[in-house]
């Protein structure tokens, strides 16, 4: 389907200024004034900087409205049933840009004669709508969330003083929302043509995979006319551009176990870019990765009540460098990943299959730093790190995971690392299995008073803890300590025999780090030739000039722990 591309309104401003209304605060100081759509409309001739199109089926001129300051989309711009089906771009304002309906960018298809028919294959044949930098967008119920559906693009062009902010419209505009309030509005949800073992394939790994009849599976989200499909053969699929993006205050519950998150990326590909992005106060995951191969860099994700990130689905992407704090009272684990859909309905056989041909998650995590929270139950379970469990195969190195902030621990469960994986029986243990010695765990941290949840696992009975610090090919050099009942502060002020942090959540270099009383200069060698392991550190702070809620000047309160 061949898209008309219409000029769309917008001045650019030469300088951004914060947008008034909740926690918002954001000021920044470039933009791109590369293009000038402005149009003239209305009886009156004035300006209006409002995004526009012209909708290509009817040949409706659809725009926003704008008031002076801020931009108002109606339900007739895009709705649920309603897709964007036209190149759209969001110009810069100073103000907001208002959605009373959910964004839909595409037209949703269900089925291969469908797609064809529209000229949508395995790629970027649909609209792509481009979000200037600085621009703050609001969705004005819970109920309301932004889609890219398959074969279309995203570009958030943000940047480093003026990213773009994704939040609700009692954030943005009437400013009564709470600093840790979730469900506001819905989220971010990109859906793409990537492989997911919820279809069915022939073929081994991504070498010669073929589907088995046709994969389009229904994403979380609205049902009926706002259902979207996700899912396909192409791991090399590009949904667009990603840079310098906050989602604040997201996550919603649609239904019983439908519950979108901050973002959701559901089988997207991985040419698509995605550095620099921040999920905030979310209810559900933070991002959630259900198939695909996406790769993400530099994330924060903080005081998301659920897990800050999940892998699901046959996911075989790379995220680096992943700041995640959870709330003091809210935030299950800082990791869950999982390797098959539908894992425990499925037989001994099926799982090896699935295995041996590589249908199942198979991540690469660099460089994560999670400080873990005294939070009990707060809905989606304690505050725990990071979960590897049904057939996953993690390959992961520099790691800190700590509850040493957390002062008395009172739950059971407030624990650093669970396993529950017959995926990390090593080539010392008798194994027939052909992914035995697959998950991997290196040069990493692990500073709690209860190090692993569940102490071997079954039926390998394989001790995790043994296994963390036995120095094993797949498990090679990770250091372990129980911190004091109270809490250890895990910083040089506190407590000589523990030193991995400073001044909050940066990282130090290895050679001045101490574990168990033990400095492990020389001991640890962080995986991608840097001084130290973990996410960030202050001498090189990628968080800085964009992020929400880490740092004085742009946040509603300080971090717990400080």
């Amino acid at each position: 389907m061949d898209f008309t591309k219409i000029a769309l309104a917008g001045a650019l401003a030469a300088t951004l200024v914060g947008c008034g209304g909740g926690d918002i605060n954001i000021t920044p100081t470039t933009v791109d004034n590369s293009v000038d759509n402005s149009v003239t409309t209305g009886g009156g001739g004035a300006l209006n900087p409002c995004a526009r199109y012209t909708d290509p089926v009817s040949m409706a001129v659809r725009e926003g409205t704008h008031d002076g300051v801020n931009c108002t989309y109606t339900a007739a711009f895009s709705d649920v049933g309603n897709p964007v089906l036209v190149d759209l771009t969001i110009p810069f304002i100073e103000g907001v840009h208002i959605f009373e309906g959910t964004l839909f960018i595409g037209q949703n298809f269900n089925s291969n004669a469908a797609l064809t028919g529209a000229g949508i294959t395995q790629g970027g044949d649909g609209p792509t709508v481009t979000i200037v930098a600085g621009n703050t967008l609001a969705f004005r119920t819970p109920d309301d969330y932004m889609v890219i559906n398959r074969g279309s693009q995203i570009e958030v062009l943000g940047q480093v003083n003026a990213p773009v902010t994704m939040t609700s419209w009692t954030d943005a505009i009437a400013g009564i929302v709470g600093p840790e309030d979730v469900s506001e509005w819905g989220g971010l949800l990109i859906n793409g043509f990537g492989i997911n073992n919820d279809c069915a394939y022939t073929g081994t790994s991504e070498v010669n995979y073929a589907l088995v009849g046709e994969c389009h599976l229904v994403a979380e989200g609205k049902i009926g006319v706002a259902t979207t499909h996700h899912g396909g053969v192409n791991n090399d699929d590009d949904s667009g551009i990603i840079r310098y993006l906050v989602v604040k205050h997201a996550g919603f519950e649609v239904e019983v176990d439908n519950e979108l998150n901050g973002v959701t990326f559901n089988s997207v590909g991985r040419n698509t870019e995605v550095q620099n992005i921040q999920v905030y106060s979310s209810t559900d995951d933070g991002l959630e990765m259900f198939g695909g191969a996406v790769n993400v860099e530099n994330y924060v994700g903080l005081y998301v009540r659920d897990d800050a990130i999940d892998f699901d689905q046959s996911y075989r992407g790379t995220v680096t460098n992943a700041l995640v704090i959870q709330g003091e009272f809210t935030g299950n684990q800082c990791i869950e990943s999982d390797g098959i859909s539908g894992f425990d309905g499925l037989d001994a056989a099926a799982v090896e299959d699935l295995m041996t041909r590589g249908l199942h998650s198979q991540p690469v995590i660099r460089n994560v730093t999670c400080i873990v929270s005294p939070s009990i139950d707060s809905g989606k379970g304690d505050g725990g790190g990071p979960r590897f469990r049904e057939g996953i195969a993690a390959d992961v190195a520099n790691m800190i995971v700590t509850t040493a902030y957390m002062g008395d621990q009172t739950a059971a469960n407030n624990w650093c690392l669970r396993l529950d994986n017959d995926t990390l029986e090593a080539a010392d243990v008798t194994s027939a299995k052909p992914y035995a010695g697959t998950m991997s765990i290196s040069q990493s941290v692990f500073a709690c008073e209860i190090p692993v949840r569940s102490a071997s696992l079954i039926p390998s009975a394989i001790n995790v803890q043994t296994w963390i610090t036995s120095g094993a090919a797949n498990a090679q050099e990770n250091f372990t300590m129980v911190t004091g009942a109270a809490g250890t502060d895990p910083t040089a002020a506190m407590d000589a025999n523990l030193i991995i942090l400073e001044n909050g959540f940066y990282s130090i270099p290895v050679a001045d780090m101490v574990v168990n009383g033990v400095s492990l200069a020389g001991q640890l060698t962080p995986a991608d030739g840097a001084d130290f392991i973990g996410a960030v550190s202050q001498a090189d702070d990628w968080t800085l000039g964009w992020t929400y809620g880490l740092h004085a000047g742009s946040r509603a309160q300080p971090l717990w722990f400080e």
